[in-house]
């Protein structure tokens, strides 16, 4: 397949990709820029229905072990969220970088990406108040973006399989009615 050197304009798709790529940086944004007292509050309304839904005795228990429970559970679902987000940018950087026609090119692309985005964010962090850039919290972004390249890439590996399976089937199917056609006459 040839390559002209012309520029092709975006498809409705690519630009779609872009925009939940944008989503995700925005919404990332969004979550740095509260400040200590909006993340915590935010956290703890996570923890209170993981509690609720999960967790019925510890709703009710005054003590010591439920606090640290509780404790426990805030921190976990904080650094879920960082990876989660993290995950999610870089798989939504690898599908709007389709233009980069080498899956393992695109794909460095997209953690390079996923990890200058955690840096910043880490140093957006320093100026919100309250908040702290950590770099643990960049090394738990930078699985999620490890995270988020292979989901990425195995579903693009997949999608091609697929899509040469049909075409190997169609071609089949092919050569099976011509043999027919060949056979009737």
């Amino acid at each position: 397949m040839e390559r002209s050197n012309e520029k092709m304009p975006l498809t409705f798709r690519e630009i779609f990709r872009w925009l939940v790529f944008a989503a995700v940086c925005v919404v990332i944004f969004s979550f740095s820029s509260r400040n200590a007292v909006q993340s915590s509050g935010q956290s703890d309304g996570i923890v209170d229905k993981v509690i609720t839904l999960y967790l019925d005795d510890l709703e009710d228990a005054d003590n010591a072990g439920a606090g640290a429970v509780r404790s426990l559970l805030s921190f976990v679902i904080r650094k879920l969220g960082h990876f989660s987000e993290f995950a999610l940018l870089c798989a939504s950087a690898f599908a709007a970088l389709m233009r980069v026609p080498r899956y393992k090119l695109r794909l460095l692309f997209a953690c390079v990406i996923g990890l200058v985005y955690a840096c910043t964010d880490e140093i957006h962090q320093l100026f919100v108040p309250g908040r702290a850039g950590m770099i643990s919290d960049v090394a738990i972004d930078l699985c999620g973006v490890i995270a988020g390249a292979l989901f990425a890439f195995l579903a693009a590996v997949l999608n091609r399989c697929i899509k040469l399976i049909e075409t190997e089937s169609e071609t089949m199917e092919e050569k099976y009615n011509e043999r027919d056609k060949d056979k009737k006459i």
